[in-house]
């Protein structure tokens, strides 16, 4: 007991993720939860009805035609997509854990990654499927190979006959995840009451700087409550927009900017990467309120400004004023050292507030 509060009071109001999910969809389905941009700058939106259809359309898939179960973990070799959101919310239905892989590490240390979480499938970007191969069925004396894997699965691009293609399956899927129990249609808020806010549901590893990567296990509890105190912390309340510019293989992209906005019946815009060049154009847009960024976009957002002012733009590209910012509320920056010059600087420049968060 801690503060006179015993282990099992539980901070949200809610049994699990899908709980969250299923209320949202039911009673605000019309409204936007994610808008995702590709790498060509294609659009995507969808409504809490809409992501939700998808993500019960997957969790079949992945519960029927792959088999994982509740307490599995399953892998991502992937990027900033609206497929990749959506895997995630499909295995937080079925109970089992996400273990999603950052494609900036070398193959053996993935390699590693992938047998050490003991994941039992991957999905992949189609981008990276040779490379996945060698990493997954490469041999061992090189320190590759990953048995554990018992399929892989394809995401985007064109289906072959050698892998099961996730769009090409999902799409005339039912859009009601019952599970293997449920005998007959129920309302969906009571169905598989068995996942618990104690499921794992992320799969994190450490850098590794002084020896093997460790794997950190988060629960749906923990990114339900970390979602709820940064919301707190934050002001972030229903109606509101976060954009997401950090990659979502890491617990910044998918807390802040998709648990939380998800756990408020927010939206949120999710970037295919950060770029400097179409940041403010987004964010006038789309009408975001707050940006998650660490130390480093900072000093590109401040770079591309002066290149514009050299080529007689204001600060925040050709045809964008301040006036088309004023919903934009501040930055949250963490995941480094924020050195107190840059901040200054940026907050000179910008003149809008940087809250500095963990890291």
């Amino acid at each position: 007991m801690v503060g006179g509060i015993p282990p099992e009071h539980r901070l949200v109001p809610y049994r699990n993720i899908r709980h969250v999910l299923s209320l949202h969809a039911q009673t605000g389905g019309e409204r936007t939860y994610l808008i995702h941009y590709d790498a060509e700058g294609q659009r995507e939106e969808l409504t809490y009805a809409e992501f939700n259809a998808r993500v019960h359309q997957t969790a079949n898939f992945l519960y029927d035609d792959l088999g994982v179960r509740r307490g599995d973990r399953v892998a991502t070799i992937a990027y900033n997509h609206s497929d990749t959101v959506i895997v995630y919310f499909a295995c937080w239905l079925i109970g089992a854990a996400v273990a999603p892989q950052n494609v900036a590490e070398d193959d053996r240390r993935i390699a590693f990654i992938l047998r050490n979480s003991e994941a039992v499938v991957c999905l992949v970007r189609s981008e990276y499927l040779q490379r996945a191969e060698n990493i997954i069925y490469g041999d061992e004396a090189d320190g590759l190979g990953a048995p554990n894997i018992r399929e892989v699965v394809t995401m985007g691009g064109q289906a072959t006959s050698k892998y099961k293609h996730f769009n090409t399956l999902v799409k005339n899927l039912p859009t009601t995840f019952l599970g293997g129990t449920a005998e007959a249609k129920q309302d969906d808020l009571n169905l598989d009451q068995t996942v618990t806010l104690d499921d794992e549901a992320l799969l994190v590893y450490t850098s590794g700087t002084t020896g093997a990567p460790k794997g950190v296990v988060l629960t749906q509890y923990n990114l339900l409550v970390d979602a709820q105190a940064i919301s707190q912390a934050q002001a972030i309340t229903g109606g509101q927009r976060t954009m997401c510019v950090l990659p979502i293989h890491h617990v910044n992209g998918i807390v802040v900017t998709l648990v939380t906005p998800l756990l408020v019946s927010a939206s949120t815009v999710l970037n295919r990467a950060f770029s400097a060049s179409t940041f403010w154009e987004r964010v006038a847009k789309e009408r975001v309120n707050i940006v998650s960024v660490v130390p480093t976009l900072l000093q590109f957002l401040l770079e591309h400004a002066a290149e514009q002012q050299k080529q007689g733009h204001g600060l925040f590209g050709e045809g964008i004023t301040r006036r088309d910012l004023v919903h934009f509320r501040h930055f949250i920056c963490g995941a480094g050292t924020l050195a107190v010059a840059l901040a200054r600087e940026f907050e000179d420049q910008f003149g809008f507030t940087i809250l500095h968060g963990y890291g």
